[in-house]
């Protein structure tokens, strides 16, 4: 955390005091505690993090005898060997243990990088959030204002205790690790240890001689020892180890930063600039530079009323006739609050759609008002065609290269693939089966027969229900209506039946809008080698839908017909 720090434009050309911060948080009773030194103190290495850490261990005693017994300590951190994972702390835990009666072990676990977020970061983060809030009321000049802003960053809960650190209160941490022993590399094994591959680092009280345990895995099973040599002292001679301290005066401030103070211009100008604006900040910020010509007044009315006349212009079409840069042309767009929007696909109608549509979707709403649970009782049903092979988008498709390197995508073509039939209601859904070959009105029939109605009545039991198909010609054949109207009378949904369902509408039906796209992103991400193999990942698909997204999808049925109601039975999905 620099000093000063502020908007003000003068503090850039100012070499920086730098304040440093080490936290320590109890997950436990969410106590946190905040070492806070500027560099003319200490530095930030192994030494300062060593010194904090024996602080906040040798203040522990107190939790100690409350609890009347030995503590198992551990720590979590990140995995930089500068600072936390050498042999320095190792002497320091080891030092700890050995030493201090009230502590029975240390246990270090070095968090997985990528992934070494806790919560001090958390903490961190509430820091710089005061950290911006004071910057609005005025620059950060010494270190003694970041003291202040951390012990008032918490809002709630407990404060964050705040220990003012001063070069005497560091300790010699490589000092105290050449005294304590010099074999921190071969285990027991005769292995060498690597300390950066150290995943988790542990010691405990031996009554033999120094020693620590690790494990480079967090999969291992066994701690690997290391037996640290004491440097011809005996383990009674050993005890009387002492902690020193590192620095005998303050760190000196390196030359480049002892540079001349602001000279009376800069400080009258500053003085100047106050008087008039009421604040040192940069008040020009976002306005310098060369004034743009291109987005002027003139310009920019011009190029939005030659999008206003062709909308379907590109950005390079509208620079051509404007005579001003794409780059220039986009900037007058997205000032004048234009955003490019992308056309959606849908089905064509044909001249008699929209009223067929419209007198579906107005069954449908009526239906709701008699029935409010109406839309319980249909069985939306469909077929789709799954293939082998995963589409390629080849928008997504680049190769940067100085030459053309004629890449080419093969995509096969008339590879095998499946027909699967699936039933969508709030109750659940019916099926997946699976057509042998072509879909034909014969097999159709005898899958309605031998599989889908008794699935039906499984899930329905003797509830009335309303029967659900499209105009395909399988669903058309003779035998299939005759089958329905002895089964269903009067309570199917289809084409030419008691109420008919309109072609070129799957809007209107869940399968369409949701069922199979989701089916086959699902599927196709799994990237099935064979028909079983597809076959099974269809099943499994269709199992994890859960049950509330299927009565979410029937229920939005609704909101469709009214929305087809209000377009007067013409497509409504692209608004």
């Amino acid at each position: 955390m620099p000093c000063p720090r502020g908007d003000a434009s003068n503090f850039y050309y100012v070499s920086k005091l730098n304040t440093y911060n080490f936290t320590i948080c109890d997950i436990k009773s969410k106590d946190t505690a905040c070492y806070v030194w500027h560099e003319g103190e200490a530095k930030r290495g192994a030494i300062e993090i060593g010194s904090c850490l024996l602080k906040y261990i040798q203040n522990l005693k107190l939790k100690a005898e409350e609890l009347d017994s030995k503590l198992d300590i551990v720590f979590y951190s990140d995995n930089c060997c500068g600072q936390q994972k050498n042999q320095y702390i190792i002497a320091l835990y080891v030092y700890a243990v050995y030493h201090l009666d009230f502590i029975n072990s240390i246990t270090h676990k070095y968090l997985i990088k990528g992934h070494t977020q806790n919560e001090g970061d958390n903490v961190h983060s509430l820091i710089e959030r005061g950290v911006g809030k004071a910057l609005k009321s005025g620059p950060i000049y010494t270190p003694d204002q970041y003291v202040h802003i951390i012990r008032n960053a918490k809002k709630s809960g407990k404060a964050y205790q705040v220990n003012e650190l001063v070069h005497e209160d560091f300790f010699d941490i490589k000092a105290l690790a050449s005294s304590i022993g010099k074999n921190f590399s071969k285990n027991m094994d005769k292995e060498t240890l690597k300390l950066g591959d150290v995943k988790i680092l542990k010691v405990e009280s031996n009554d033999s001689s120094y020693c620590f345990s690790y494990k480079t895995s967090y999969e291992d099973t066994e701690f690997k020892t290391v037996m640290i040599d004491k440097i011809g002292k005996t383990r009674n001679t050993a005890n009387n180890i002492t902690v020193k301290k590192a620095y005998r005066e303050k760190i000196p401030i390196c030359e480049k930063k002892k540079k001349e103070p602001p000279s009376r211009l800069t400080i009258t100008r500053i003085r100047d600039k106050f008087e008039v604006h009421g604040t040192v900040c940069d008040v020009h910020k976002g306005h310098s530079g060369r004034p743009r010509t291109a987005t002027s007044d003139e310009s920019s009315t011009a190029v939005l009323e030659l999008f206003q006349r062709s909308p379907n212009k590109s950005s390079r079409q509208g620079a051509r006739e404007s005579d001003v840069s794409a780059s220039s042309v986009l900037r007058i767009l997205k000032r004048g609050k234009y955003r490019v929007y992308i056309p959606k696909l849908v089905q064509q109608l044909n001249d008699d759609d929209p009223d067929r549509r419209l007198q579906f979707c107005e069954w449908i709403q009526e239906m709701v008002i008699r029935e409010p649970g109406f839309m319980g009782s249909i069985i939306w049903s469909d077929e789709a065609q799954f293939k082998l092979n995963g589409t390629v988008n080849r928008h997504n498709c680049v190769y940067w290269g100085e030459e053309n390197p004629h890449i080419t995508i093969e995509k096969a073509i008339n590879l095998p693939g499946i027909n699967v039939w699936c039933g969508l209601s709030s109750r659940g859904l019916i099926g997946p089966f699976r057509f042998e070959g072509t879909v034909t009105g014969i097999n159709y029939l005898t899958m309605l027969a031998d599989s889908i109605f008794p699935a039906i009545r499984a899930l329905y039991g003797n509830d009335d229900f309303y029967f659900q198909q499209d105009g395909a010609p399988p669903h058309y054949h003779r035998d299939v209506r005759a089958y329905l109207d002895q089964n269903l009378s009067g309570q199917w949904i289809g084409r030419r039946g008691p109420i008919e369902f309109p072609a070129r509408s799957p809007d209107l039906t869940p399968l369409d809008f949701f069922l199979w796209g989701t089916v086959k992103d699902e599927v196709y991400k799994r990237k099935p080698r064979n028909l079983d193999i597809l076959w099974n990942e269809i099943q499994a698909v269709c199992r994890e839908i859960s049950l509330d997204v299927l009565i979410r999808c029937t229920e939005s049925v609704v909101t469709r017909t009214q929305n087809c109601i209000d377009a007067a039975g013409h497509q409504f999905e692209q608004y």
